[in-house]
């Protein structure tokens, strides 16, 4: 069954119940919990499929980061994933970076989570978001968006499922174990259901799913979709001035500014992007012993040391959501 996007929280209720979704570990649950975070879970897939909902939730969570990042000092790094954190923390997330949930220098901060790796069943266990290395489309930030704005629809009950999204589980056809993580939101959309079809639910449903349970469709609405930012939305804006500077935004042609026309395509890695400044020393591969630990990058000291000052960056006067603030390139 190729494409499926729920019309209502029925349709994601029964799909969870016959694919037989349930939690691998019981312990702290009992039948009312179970039933209560499958309940949320259909509301949460239902909510992700209804563009409009997830539109309106996104911007106020847009609104919110940048009434947080216009407050930040000028000299503050970081600022966008600083700004997530506010915005995480009281709804009950928290944002992994080398100062959480690990306090020492080497802890990693861009993950590449692949399939199988236990690393993704920590991060969700403690509600932690993470900056995710798979690819462009996928969105380094993207999770945590997603999840914010479901959050902000659904209160702090959503840290909570998320928390468990890598306990609760069902057996395809072929045997494998999906993940609720999997089901609710981290699909493929259409044009990548080569990749989705790889699972067959017991109901034959894929992974394929053209709606915000895909975090290429919401990177694509934010990016690329709508032909540039999206007016006067402070996330949009931030993430294509990023894309754009570091090469990652493919136009079809420039007027004679030079500026982008029509964006087609996100194009560039997130992660080459870390291997190059692994050659300036800045970056390097992750000390955990483990195969998927080479999927992982951490910032050493002398990333402190060359870390350009804020008042080199450039800083643009922008109105985002009725607010007058400035944007910084590069923090």
């Amino acid at each position: 069954m190729a494409n499926t996007v729920f019309p209502n929280v029925a349709a994601a209720e029964k799909s969870l119940r016959d694919n037989g979704f349930s939690p691998h570990d019981k312990t702290g649950l009992d039948e009312g919990r179970i039933a209560a975070d499958l309940r949320l879970a259909a509301e949460i897939g239902a909510f992700l499929c209804n563009n409009q909902q997830f539109e309106t939730q996104l911007r106020i969570v847009s609104e919110s980061m940048w009434k947080h990042y216009v407050k930040l000092h000028v000299d503050e790094r970081n600022k966008f994933t600083r700004v997530i954190s506010l915005v995480a923390e009281p709804f009950g997330f928290r944002v992994s970076t080398r100062l959480a949930p690990d306090p020492n220098r080497g802890v990693a901060i861009q993950i590449k989570l692949i399939a199988g790796d236990p690393e993704l069943g920590y991060m969700l266990r403690n509600k932690l978001f993470w900056k995710d290395s798979m690819h462009n489309r996928h969105g380094e930030y993207t999770h945590a968006l997603q999840w914010l704005a479901i959050a902000n629809k659904f209160g702090r009950p959503a840290a909570n499922l998320y928390a468990q999204a890598g306990n609760y589980r069902a057996t395809s056809l072929e045997r494998k174990t999906v993940f609720l993580w999997q089901w609710l939101a981290d699909c493929f959309p259409s044009d990548m259901r080569a990749d989705a079809a790889g699972t067959v639910l017991k109901n034959r449903e894929t992974l394929e799913s053209q709606s915000y349970r895909s975090p290429q469709v919401i990177t694509d609405y934010l990016v690329r979709n709508m032909k540039g930012p999206l007016k006067g939305h402070f996330v949009s804006g931030f993430l294509c001035m990023r894309y754009d500077k570091r090469g990652w935004l493919l136009a079809d042609t420039k007027d004679k500014e030079g500026n982008k026309l029509k964006l087609k395509k996100l194009g560039g890695d997130s992660k080459g992007h870390a291997e190059g400044k692994k050659a300036d020393g800045q970056w390097s591969n992750s000390t955990r012993p483990t195969e998927t630990g080479r999927a992982r990058w951490v910032r050493d000291a002398a990333h402190d040391v060359a870390a350009v000052v804020a008042h080199a960056h450039k800083t643009y006067e922008k109105t985002f959501h009725d607010i007058k603030g400035n944007l910084y390139e590069g923090n």
